[in-house]
């Protein structure tokens, strides 16, 4: 049964419009069976850090983060840019770095990869899907600091419920992450430089779902 009751906390806000700006260990799947009955559960997404300011206690700077939680994973999507605001805004928004099993990255600007390093200093027990084209030195101090990196090149499910689009875009490469709800579809994005129609739609192919119930990140 697909998680359900979504719910989101706006942080800061829903939406972004984002622009471009400018990181030897274990590398293990993280893709694994999941039960064959589940109980419903709440899905909560959580803003973390974009540029709209929507409570006075959080930090606002260029860039985009959020916290999904509900799912068998609980996913931290893309970083921002700044560590010291993402780790602070967590801390206010009640959000445990010590939480996350998977991060996820969209895309290799500063303003959605900046703030990983901060946050595995806090948790490197972690894995860090990053589209395949990356660079081999951002993937190496990925792990250098502890964490594993799953390299992400192709749409494919990455653990019951959850999907990426794989690397989309013939310029800047960028994955999105679809989640299955029993409302639809949760698809999250993180600049959606190769356009957003495109994206949805290969994350409604991947997924099998059709029904989409909320689009989140960026849309360029």
């Amino acid at each position: 049964m697909a998680p359900s009751l979504l719910r989101m906390s706006s942080a800061l806000s829903l939406f972004l419009l984002c622009g471009a700006s400018g990181l030897g260990g274990p590398t293990r799947s993280i893709a694994s069976p999941g039960p064959d009955v589940r109980k419903p559960m709440e899905v909560n997404v959580t803003i973390l850090y974009d540029n709209n300011r929507f409570d006075p206690h959080l930090k606002t700077a260029w860039g985009f983060s959020c916290l999904v939680r509900g799912f068998e994973k609980t996913v931290l999507f893309d970083t921002g840019g700044d560590p010291h605001i993402l780790l602070e805004n967590m801390r206010q928004l009640e959000c445990e770095p010590a939480e996350v099993d998977v991060v996820v990255l969209s895309h290799i600007h500063g303003d959605h990869t900046g703030g990983l390093g901060g946050f595995l200093e806090k948790n490197p027990r972690v894995v860090v899907c990053v589209p395949g084209s990356f660079p081999g030195e951002f993937k190496r101090a990925v792990m250098s600091l502890g964490a594993a990196v799953e390299e992400i090149t192709e749409a494919r499910e990455i653990f019951p419920g959850a999907y990426t689009t794989g690397e989309v875009g013939e310029g800047i490469r960028e994955q999105a992450l679809a989640l299955k709800t029993s409302e639809g579809l949760l698809v999250i994005t993180g600049c959606a430089h190769p356009g957003i129609v495109r994206m949805v739609r290969t994350a409604r192919e991947i997924s099998g779902e059709n029904r989409v119930c909320l689009v989140v990140g960026g849309f360029h």
